[in-house]
């Protein structure tokens, strides 16, 4: 069998999911702690960002229009807000367009989900409906008495 094949890709993929899975239940703690340092950070550098633009557009116009000091600040808040603002429609509309691809994308997913277990459930015997449900059951069990 290739690596090419999609039984090898999809199997790479349940396996990269399990051990996803098997990680984010062992050690949640870590995890959050992690993605809570990585947020942090990446607040920090935007701020850093920020203040640099805001910075290099002060010292810019400053030298450029030779203004003082109270009107090169209007003049650099009215370009910044008008920076951000069309930054924030164009990524609004961005947003709109992946969440509508998304919601797509999803309900056709779980169309075909549904399609293909309730072919799996019409086509299995009394035995098997059985054993599916005890499993089920069971499994409920195990998560009820394991949180309390």
């Amino acid at each position: 069998m290739k690596f090419n094949d999609m039984a090898s890709r999809a199997g790479l993929r349940r396996g990269i999911w399990a051990l996803l899975t098997v990680v984010l239940i062992s050690a949640p703690d870590l995890i959050m702690d992690t993605l809570v340092w990585l947020l942090s950070h990446a607040l920090e550098a935007l701020h850093l960002a920020y203040e640099l633009i805001e910075f290099l557009l002060d010292e810019g116009i400053h030298h450029l229009f030779h203004t003082d000091r109270h009107s090169t600040q209007v003049i650099v808040f009215y370009l910044m807000l008008a920076l951000y603002t069309s930054l924030g429609y164009v990524t609004v509309k961005r947003a709109t367009v992946v969440f509508h691809k998304t919601r797509q994308s999803s309900r056709l997913f779980w169309q075909r989900q549904r399609t293909e277990w309730r072919e799996y459930w019409r086509e299995s015997s009394w035995r098997q409906k059985i054993k599916w449900l005890l499993g089920v059951f069971s499994g409920a069990a195990v998560l009820y008495l394991g949180l309390f």
